[in-house]
């Protein structure tokens, strides 16, 4: 900038300088020399320091084949840099089947694997290829936790680690049946009675102990007792109380839709890696010390019940970095790969507060009609749109899906010069037009891609910039895994501290066993002893 003050300065100083030379040389052709030199100088230095937009401090993703479209007439073919600020935010990457989204999405974190080493991520992969794990481990490394709904080596969760309220919200939609309403009303409010009392006895709880909550009357009983005796809230207690004064055949038959969404997860083979009262992974401490996350979680009616429930996990994650986490906050992106059979009502929400907690979601689907199914009255697909720092169009093979993404990039204003018939007379017009056309984005070759994104100019003014780029290929900076990861067995839930109603009163010899500690329990208390034998007194 001084330099170009300095231009001016000595442009205006010839400027006078020449005007009294023409004048002593009676304008002579030689006056012509310091005019000319005033006008260069004065020029450069108009140029040099008017006010204009610079973006060349912006740091971010480096892609080097890259055109800005801001103006489609005059193209600027140059690498460009994606601002990380509208990093931070998100993106939404529409692209076919073979368009190169997953391996945009493994560039990326790649990208951020460098730029900020300490901080993690969590990569959530809904096609479950082998390919896209050892590509994401050649390009990143190993993750620090690999979680799989299909695979038998998996790190393990507690589903019911959540706040109580986050459990009955996900619960309530991930496991009621809601073919009819009054059974559907009638297994939420089995959850609501049940849930807060397990949840306020101040042990690990996994969903085998719901069951046996819910199936077992002595179970129940025993848990209201020792809700009692450890002084949780006794309205809590009351309506949990209340609740199994119902018939117990009526209760069950209308919590039957509950009980059978449940069973797969209570005793399937996905149960071990869900339920561990101390599981390997805890999502919450594993985004608080910036570790990477691999979810592989291939499509299926189970695969879809525990996204929904790890996703309102992370939703409890940024609500408490929102809360508590006020200073010092290392984001944490979140990248969803081919994830639009998995999005449901309460992915919106969920989004916006990720964003707010630097907790960005990056969004990798096929289809606007994917978002579209979504159950929330239709503004699902604008809920992203709305919370997210850039949007990136692959290859498209839909008509509209295309047609939708080409409206994202507006129009923009060019003239166009038209005759008359019959005569020379020229007329100039202005004409509004598609600043990315429908099919340019069914043609374009895997890797490539037109998008938008913000761009902080110096002084904070945020531009949206457009672009015609392609994506880098990752990179090989480790061995590439010849199978998929062995990792550690955690704790059993044998050898670990919690509630254990599942294992406590799964058979008949031990709930006769915990009937009659139960009953003693009581007696002793009046200061009396039970007979040997006296199985069938009951509390």
């Amino acid at each position: 900038m001084a330099i170009y003050l300095f231009a001016y300065a000595t442009g205006v100083l010839l400027l006078i300088f020449s005007g009294f030379y023409g004048y002593w040389s009676d304008l002579s052709i030689y006056s012509a020399i310091p005019a000319g030199a005033a006008a260069l100088f004065v020029g450069i230095g108009v140029v040099g320091t008017r006010k204009r937009d610079d973006f060349s401090d912006i740091a971010g993703w480096r892609i080097e084949e890259a055109a800005e479209i801001s103006e489609p007439e005059k193209p600027v073919v140059a690498p460009a840099v994606l601002d990380i600020k509208s990093l931070d935010l998100g993106m939404l990457v529409v692209g076919g089947p073979g368009a190169g989204k997953s391996m945009m999405a493994i560039a990326y974190q790649e990208f951020l694997s460098q730029y900020r080493p300490d901080s993690g991520m969590a990569y959530f992969e809904g096609k479950g290829d082998f390919d896209i794990y050892r590509d994401r481990v050649a390009a990143v490394g190993h993750p620090d936790y690999f979680f799989s709904s299909e695979l038998e080596h998996s790190d393990t969760i507690n589903v019911m680690a959540s706040p109580t309220e986050t459990i009955i919200d996900t619960f309530s939609r991930v496991f009621v049946d809601s073919t009819n309403g009054y059974y559907e009303a009638s297994q939420k409010k089995a959850i609501r009675a049940t849930v807060p009392l397990i949840k306020s006895l101040g042990e690990p709880v996994i969903l085998p102990d719901l069951w046996m909550l819910l199936t077992d009357s002595q179970a129940a009983r025993d848990v209201i007792r020792k809700a009692k005796e450890i002084g949780v809230d006794p309205d809590v207690v009351a309506t949990c109380e209340q609740y199994f004064q119902e018939d117990e055949e009526d209760r069950l038959n209308k919590i039957d839709g509950l009980l059978n969404k449940l069973h797969p997860f209570v005793s399937g083979p996905i149960s071990r890696k869900i339920n561990a009262y101390e599981p390997t992974l805890n999502i919450s401490d594993a985004v608080s010390a910036g570790k990477t996350i691999y979810f592989h979680l291939p499509l299926s009616d189970t695969s879809l019940a525990v996204a929904t429930m790890i996703t309102e996990q992370f939703g409890v994650v940024a609500r408490n970095r929102q809360l508590y986490e006020l200073d010092g906050r290392k984001a944490y992106p979140l990248m969803f790969d081919d994830w639009g059979a998995f999005f449901y009502s309460n992915f919106g929400p969920i989004t916006a507060r990720c964003r707010s907690a630097k907790m960005p979601i990056n969004f990798f689907f096929q289809s606007k009609a994917q978002t579209d199914a979504v159950l929330t009255g239709g503004i699902f697909t604008s809920e992203i749109l709305d919370n997210i720092g850039g949007v990136w169009s692959m290859r498209i093979n839909g008509w509209d899906t295309a047609k939708w993404l080409a409206q994202q990039f507006g129009t923009y204003e060019t003239q166009e010069v038209s005759f008359r018939a019959g005569s020379d007379d020229q007329q100039m017009m202005t004409v509004e037009k598609e600043r990315v056309r429908t099919d340019w984005l069914r043609d374009l070759n895997a890797g490539e891609a037109y998008g938008m994104i913000f761009a902080t100019a110096e002084g904070g003014l945020m531009v949206n910039k457009r672009y015609q780029l392609r994506f880098p290929l990752p990179g090989k900076h480790y061995d590439a895994p010849t199978y998929w990861p062995e990792v550690a067995v955690g704790v059993s839930n044998d050898d670990a501290g919690g509630l254990h109603l599942w294992r406590d009163y799964r058979d008949a010899d031990q709930v006769a066993l915990r009937k009659r500690e139960a009953v003693k329990s009581v007696l002793d208390d009046a200061g009396s002893d039970l007979a040997d034998g006296d199985d069938e007194v009951l509390l």
